[in-house]
């Protein structure tokens, strides 16, 4: 009976290993936030992109096109997340982040500025 029994539980285990199984589904990035409704443009003042940079970064952001900005956010990434450097509420746009606090590598700048004419978030 004891062997019977390890026969068939093997036999279950082969027929388990030899259906297909279905594959993961994959993960979606999350869709930006909508730029449609704002005329309005944000442009860097920094390093340029592939620049090697040590001490204190300065970074400004200008705008142009129509719109009321009613903040402005600049991010530093290092490609696990987004993480604030700096918040206006008004002009001078322009963030300093202390780069000898950063561990040596590759990073991203952005700035996310709000549009207050049409309730939209620029990038």
């Amino acid at each position: 009976m004891r062997g019977a029994c390890s026969v068939l539980l093997l036999a279950i285990m082969v027929l388990a290993m030899a259906v297909p199984m279905a594959p993961a589904p994959a993960l979606e990035e999350a869709p930006a936030p909508s730029l449609t409704g704002s005329a309005l443009s944000l442009t860097f003042s920094g390093p340029s992109e592939g620049a090697s940079v040590t001490g204190l970064l300065s970074v400004t952001v200008t705008t142009s096109g129509t719109g009321n900005v009613s903040w402005l956010r600049i991010d530093i990434s290092d490609g696990s997340g987004w993480s604030s450097i700096g918040n206006r509420s008004s002009s001078p746009w322009f963030a300093q982040v202390d780069t000898t606090t950063l561990s040596n590598g590759s990073y991203q700048l952005r700035a996310v500025g709000h549009d207050a004419d049409v309730g939209d978030e620029v990038i």
